[in-house]
């Protein structure tokens, strides 16, 4: 005994409901560990990188504007060359500079000492 036409149809819905709930259940699974998102493997730090709260260490500092100061000198130089100069990756390079740029006070005092690096000689400290 064959099954009649709308048996049929009504199994092909039932599958496609199925398959199409798995689906959903797998892409939230998906979602939820971070697979797709922000927390990919482009944002995420090594194991060289600082905490998880935003203090930076004051040698992650140094390196941090040394890096900087380095493209500043040479602005061919990309950010990957200056900061292999400091023993840096891409993304702890990006990790510390999160956390400076979350801290108000320190970013400020970055800034200032970027800025005092390159502004030209006061002319009244030169001598005559």
């Amino acid at each position: 005994m064959e099954p009649s036409k709308s048996a049929r149809i009504r199994d092909l819905i039932m599958a496609g409901t199925i398959l199409v709930s798995v689906l959903i259940l797998f892409a939230a699974v998906a979602f939820r560990s971070g697979a797709f998102g922000p927390s990919s493997a482009f944002t995420q730090d090594s194991d060289e990188s600082v905490s998880d709260n935003d203090t930076v260490p004051p040698q992650q500092v140094e390196k941090y504007v040394a890096v900087y100061r380095a493209m500043q000198r040479n602005h061919s130089l990309t950010v990957e060359q200056a900061c292999a100069q400091q023993g840096l990756t891409v993304p702890v390079f990006r990790g510390i500079e999160r956390k400076i740029e979350r801290n108000d006070q320190l970013r400020n005092r970055v800034r200032d000492e970027l800025q005092r690096k390159n502004s030209p000689p006061n002319p009244s400290r030169t001598a005559p």
